[in-house]
């Protein structure tokens, strides 16, 4: 397995990660049922881990936790060997935010999340900063409440597009 600095921060994680809107949200690239499919992304999951892989991307609003609780379920005995970043919506309030935090905390059976993403969906060029501004009380607080904490984990935000 390859592995690369993760952008600026001091986490090597693997070329190939594992992603958890399929593990969550059914037919997102195929027909199928994504609660039904438990034991086989579960069995997945740990082959992927044994083979090296060690980054994982999902989100609490893939399956209203599903993807993240599948997660949980492995990582409760092998959380040393992966990288875990989740996703928050940025529309919403601060209250949210940490509301939307700690079910993802409890999701993935875990007491630390180690890349959280900003979810900024239909939003591009010059409209990002203006649609940042417009959200001073929730994701703005937020991260300016993690800098007084001297939160240390890495922060990203991502942006998604319909087509």
């Amino acid at each position: 397995m390859e592995y690369r600095r993760l952008g600026r921060t001091n986490l090597n994680v693997s070329c190939v990660g594992f992603g958890g809107a399929p593990m969550g949200l059914d037919n997102y690239l195929e027909p199928y049922e994504a609660k039904n499919s438990r034991d086989v992304v579960i069995d997945s999951l740990h082959k992927a881990l044994d083979k090296g892989l060690n980054y994982i991307d999902t989100a609490q609003g893939y399956g209203n936790g599903l993807g993240e609780s599948i997660i949980g379920a492995v990582l409760k005995e092998r959380r040393h060997e992966a990288y875990i970043a989740t996703k928050v919506p940025s529309n919403l309030g601060y209250d949210d935010v940490i509301r939307s935090v700690d079910a993802s905390l409890k999701h993935l059976q875990t007491d630390y999340i180690d890349v959280m993403k900003f979810l900024i969906t239909y939003c591009f060029g010059p409209f990002v900063l203006v649609f940042l501004m417009s959200f001073k009380f929730g994701i703005i607080s937020f991260i300016r409440v993690l800098q007084i904490q001297s939160f240390r984990k890495p922060l990203s935000m991502t942006l998604e597009s319909s087509s």
